[in-house]
């Protein structure tokens, strides 16, 4: 299961993503539910959490946050971007579950 779905609020998104000040890594699944490739990468991103549970995970639906999207800049979706302390170590934009992953397992456990 996600940690939480962040899309009700801007003040949840800034709580649990951008000010969260931890070495342990945010992984952030920007989408649109009308969006093709995020509703086919949706149900495997909600797999994540069992495989990696050191990680936070969140999914943030693009239309329902209009101010993630913005501040993010997203321009394409699905857009994964992974975080330690508040700050963005990776983007990867696109359906690509492999490379998703990598990224997760590569930072994971790394310290920063």
């Amino acid at each position: 299961v996600l940690s939480s779905g962040i899309n009700a609020e801007y003040g949840d998104y800034e709580k649990h993503v951008l000010h969260f000040k931890s070495n342990k890594l945010v992984v952030v699944e920007y989408l649109d539910c009308g969006c093709a490739d995020s509703v086919t990468v949706a149900p495997w991103f909600y797999t994540l959490p069992t495989k990696f549970p050191n990680v936070n995970f969140y999914e943030v639906d693009i239309e329902d946050n209009p101010e993630a999207k913005n501040w993010e800049k997203i321009k394409k979706t699905p857009t994964v971007k992974l975080f330690k302390h508040g700050q963005i170590i990776q983007v990867i934009e696109g359906a690509d579950k492999n490379k998703i992953s990598a990224a997760i397992s590569k930072h994971e456990g790394m310290g920063l």
